[in-house]
């Protein structure tokens, strides 16, 4: 949610709101800031996001005209983290903020709504389970390259 509102913009050509690197780095650096806020958080939820052809507008073909579009992009198009090759920056400088600068040590899961999820047959779940179990490591090879 943090970086989707801080930094992502679903309608924007880039996928990011204006001076999104700035305000990131001013988010985690408020987290970091923040007394006993790991007390205060009984666990992370990680996703990623599809990079879009283009942005979502009217036209975009999976426009819906009852929900906003961060909305739309929030329950459509995410992903596993680093699930398309590369971890959005964002999200590694987030974890690395949660799990090294603040220190971390409690569940995470990954928060992930995607279309492929509605797709049929009973392997779908064991599919998902496959993709979060390399997304994770994959997430933490990223950190260690940090």
């Amino acid at each position: 949610q943090i970086i989707g509102r801080v930094w992502g913009d679903p309608t924007s050509r880039n996928m990011k709101v204006v001076n999104a690197d700035k305000a990131m780095a001013e988010s985690l650096e408020r987290m970091r800031r923040t007394p006993g806020l790991t007390e205060k958080i009984f666990y992370i939820q990680l996703s990623d996001v599809e990079t879009l052809r283009e942005p979502l507008s009217r036209s975009h073909p999976a426009w819906k005209d009852d929900m906003p579009p961060r909305m739309q992009w929030s329950r459509n198009y995410r992903t596993f983290p680093c699930e398309e090759g590369n971890c959005l920056k964002p999200l590694t400088e987030t974890v690395r903020t949660w799990f090294h600068d603040l220190g971390w040590r409690g569940w995470v899961s990954m928060e992930v709504f995607n279309k492929s999820m509605e797709l049929p047959g009973a392997e779908v779940p064991a599919v998902h389970a496959q993709r979060g179990t390399k997304s994770w490591h994959k997430l933490l090879q990223e950190l260690e390259s940090i």
